[in-house]
């Protein structure tokens, strides 16, 4: 018969403060982290840049939760949606353009959705294959025009003293 003995066990020795408190540190971040990306599933903020009475919006779905137009349109205004991502050079090129009208034009309000992922609902549900994709929106609310060269010769044609 063979007789096994165990060894005895000792506790851990204690961790350093300095080690302690990085680890701390390292988990409150992850925690923010998570924190920003899935606890804000929408943000709509409004942009500070140029005239406030333009009413730029800039709405984020980061989450790719469906995005609806309608209730961000400015009533009585012409409003011009710019699907853009921060990555597009196209889209880089035509904000300036963009921006410049409704600094100058009061009746003229732009909301920007940032497509963050292609795979996101948004992009299905307004079939985005390209970017910027552009639409022009009527005082009323009814869609004028799709397509960023569409709506840059839509703005021309209504606003004709502009850029």
């Amino acid at each position: 018969m063979m007789t096994v003995t165990h060894a005895e066990q000792r506790p851990s020795p204690p961790v350093p403060p300095a080690r302690r408190s990085r680890a701390v540190a390292v988990m409150f971040g992850v925690a923010a982290a998570a924190v920003l990306i899935f606890g804000l599933s929408f943000m709509v903020s409004h942009e500070q840049a140029g005239a406030s009475s333009s009413g730029d919006v800039k709405l984020i779905s980061m989450m790719g939760e469906r995005v609806e137009i309608s209730r961000n349109l400015a009533a009585g205004k012409y409003t011009i949606i710019d699907f853009y991502a921060d990555w597009c050079v196209n889209c880089a090129e035509i904000a300036p353009v963009l921006d410049e009208y409704t600094r100058t034009h009061t009746d003229i309000a732009l909301r920007k959705i940032n497509i963050v992922n292609w795979d996101t609902p948004v992009v299905g549900q307004y079939e985005l294959t390209y970017l910027p994709f552009l639409q022009m929106y009527g005082p009323s609310g009814a869609l004028l025009v799709e397509g960023a060269d569409a709506v840059l010769a839509e703005l021309k044609r209504r606003f004709p003293s502009s850029i």
